[in-house]
Order: C-alpha cells, then structure tokens, then sequence
C-alpha cells in the first residue's frame, strides 16, 4: 500500500525488499499518496533500475477508479470543483501518478487498463504542453519514447517562464515577478536550464542506443516548513539527522543572524531528474562500476563528474564540463540545498555552514571546497537514472533584500557585487 505521504526512505526500503523477492506490488488505495520532498523522481529511478534489471512491478487501484464519467473529469483542465477520489486525483494530476501509470503494469479493473490509463495520461500531457499538474505541485514531464531535441528546445524556452510559474505558485496570482527580483529568477533559470540539458543529452539511452522508458522531469512544488518538517524529524527517528533536517537547521540560523524570520509557507523545491544510466554510467560508458561490490571506483568517477570539464562529452563541444559548476553556484547564491542521487550515492550540500553563514567559493577551480565529494556523500541504495534537487528559500524575491542587508537594497544590486 501507498502510504499517503510518499518518502524517499520509504521507496528505499521497498525497493530494498523488491530487489530480494524478484517483484514488486504496489497499490494505490482510496487515500491516494502525496510525495515528500525529491519523492516521485525517486520513485521513478527506483522503477526504472527494476526495468534494467528485469524485474515486473505491477499497480493495482480501486475496482471504479476512472469509471465512466469520472475519467473525463479528472483529466479536466477547467478549474472547477471535480467528484473525484483522491486516487483518481493523483493518477490524473500529480508527477508521482504520472510516473506510477506510466512504469508500471497496471492490473486490471472492470474499467481500466493499463494501455487506456497510459494514453489518457500521454495525451494530457501533449495537450498541456508537457506540464502535468496544477496548484502548488507542478511538472514538466517529455516520456523519453519519441523525445526529440525539438522538444528540448521547447522546454528551454518554457523553463524561461519558470520566472512566472514561480511567482503564481507562491503568491497565488498571475503576476510577472517585479524587475528587482532577476538576478534571483537567473539562479534559479541556471540551475534548471543546465540539469534539463544534462537529461536529454545523457538521461534517454541505454549501452544499444534504445530509449529506456522513463520520463525527463522538471519538478516544481512548494512547501510548507511546519508541515514537511515532523515528518523529516520522523525520517529520522533512528538517531541520524536527515540532509533536509540539516540544511532547515542552518537556514534557521541564516534568517536568525540577519534578524529575520524565515516565512515557513514559502520552501520552494525544484528536481530534474531522468531514469537513464546515472552519471556514472554515462562518465564509465557502461554499468560495470555498479556490479563491484567495492563502490570506490564509482566514487571516482562520480567524483571526476562534478568537477569543472568534467564529461563524457567530446573535448571540442560547445560547454563541455560547465554545467554542473553553473549549478552549484546558483544552489549558493540562493542560500539553497542540493541533493543529488545516483547510483549508489547520494551528494547533498548546502554552502551554508554550521552558523548559518554562506561560504565563500570561485567555483571555477577544481581544488575549490565547493567539488568536495567525501565530506558530502552518502551510500544509499542503488537506483536508476540521475536526479538533481535544490531546495531554497522563496521570500527573498517576493521582499526584494539582498543577502545580508536589512537596507532593502535590490536583488538587481546584490547580483552586480557578485
């Protein structure tokens, strides 16, 4: 059974028991299930390692969910009040049941099927631009089946209107952030920009050049820090603080040495992920490193990955190597958190240290602290494809301060002393 709030450590520990009984089962009962944080993509990279590996894993749902009428009303785009359950709801408009429908086989119902639930789930998404969802969750999803680079130069120009989507998102209303706010909004375009790039050039194939089924996924949610919180405390029940419970810690102390208040409604997540051959693989040209029982070899290549020019690339294209160094620098300027997961590895940093400080890093030299791999990465367990998650906070744009001032000075302003 889906619980109804959907974590990463849950998915782990399902995963874990799948890959020993050779097959796995999920059901979506009538609570439907919400993903945490870095949630759904995680799902996917654990479905898609089950694909690699042979394993089936099959869904199954309520005997009516999507009968008759209520299908067309759940895959309504008009904004009006829809009798539906709430497990039709996440079938039809949440990432974590696009993902769900469209990696798993689902068991058959008197009326619905897998092959049905699929179409109405691709043809939402074509008529939607690609954007799956609505209200405070959100996504951009292109299935990796027919992707086209067409359709990476549409989401470019779409992630360019991230500005706005953040804007309606967090306020509630169909404004344009105000001009003062874009150097913030330019972090923000960065960090996405270059890890959407990343998924198609690297997040499609597999060793044959076959598109592996899966999705390329741009995330979008916002959360609330009193209700996320308990639940990440609970996460770590067993004694270890969390990277989330960390990073909540020391931007508690960051609003705290500024004398003011973080707005706890206002915690913006934003996860691009795909299900392909994780950035290992990529960087290995092939899954050997993953079938050592010794990680370190991974951990090297991995660790050559993150650094400036690091690539699988040839040497002559345009870009090589930048893209992970735009990233971790817009993760600093917007005082955020990243987390990345692939493989056997989770990275996870924030740039701010233990009082709440942010560090100071050029970003341009590999020696920089800001390309430590060993004080920042964890062993977990193994998972498909490559997903990048920052987390940050939103009310620095919405008041218009620059990092440390209580002036009011513009964001403009704070960007050009940068």
């Amino acid at each position: 059974m889906l619980p109804r709030h959907l974590r990463v450590s849950d998915i782990d520990a399902w995963l874990t028991t799948v890959l020993e009984a050779g097959r796995g089962d999920l059901h979506l009962g009538q609570h439907g299930t919400a993903a945490d944080p870095m949630g759904a993509a995680h799902l996917q990279a654990a479905l898609c390692l089950l694909a690699r590996k042979g394993i089936e894993c099959s869904l199954s749902v309520p005997e009516n969910t999507l009968a008759g009428e209520r299908a067309g009303a759940a895959f309504s785009v008009a904004d009006t009040p829809k009798q539906i359950t709430p497990a039709e709801s996440v079938l039809a408009t949440t990432l974590e049941g696009l993902i769900l429908g469209q990696l798993c086989q689902l068991q058959p119902t008197a009326h619905l099927d897998s092959e049905t639930l699929r179409k109405w789930q691709r043809n939402s998404l074509k008529g939607n631009s690609y954007h799956y969802g609505h209200g405070r969750n959100r996504a951009i999803a292109i299935p990796t089946i027919g992707d086209r680079r067409e359709h990476n130069t549409a989401i470019s120009s779409r992630v360019r209107n991230v500005e706005a989507s953040i804007a309606r998102l967090v306020r509630g209303v169909n404004s344009d952030p105000a001009p003062w706010a874009k150097w913030w909004f330019d972090l923000v375009f960065s960090f996405v920009f270059e890890a959407m790039e990343n998924t198609f050039d690297h997040g499609r194939y597999d060793l044959n050049r076959n598109p592996i089924p899966s999705l390329r996924i741009l995330d979008l949610a916002r959360h609330n820090l009193t209700e996320v919180q308990p639940r990440v405390v609970a996460d770590s029940s067993s004694g270890q603080q969390t990277v989330l419970d960390d990073y909540l810690d020391r931007l508690q102390r960051h609003y705290a040495i500024q004398r003011r208040k973080l707005n706890v409604s206002k915690l913006v997540e934003i996860t691009v992920a795909d299900g392909g051959l994780g950035m290992v693989g990529t960087m290995a040209r092939g899954l050997a490193p993953y079938e050592e029982i010794e990680t370190t070899a991974e951990l090297e290549f991995l660790a050559t990955a993150l650094l400036p020019r690091g690539t699988s690339k040839s040497a002559g294209e345009i870009g090589v190597g930048h893209g992970v160094r735009k990233m971790l620098r817009a993760c600093h300027g917007l005082r955020g958190m990243f987390v990345l997961r692939t493989g056997r590895f989770e990275l996870s940093r924030t740039f701010l240290d233990e009082r709440g400080r942010p560090g100071q890093f050029d970003f341009l030299d590999g020696r920089d602290a800001a390309f430590d791999v060993d004080q920042h990465v964890s062993q977990r367990q193994m998972v498909a494809g490559t997903t990048w998650t920052i987390i940050f906070p939103m009310d620095d744009a919405l008041i218009g301060r620059a990092e440390g001032e209580g002036t009011g000075q513009e964001l403009a302003l704070a960007g050009s002393r940068r």
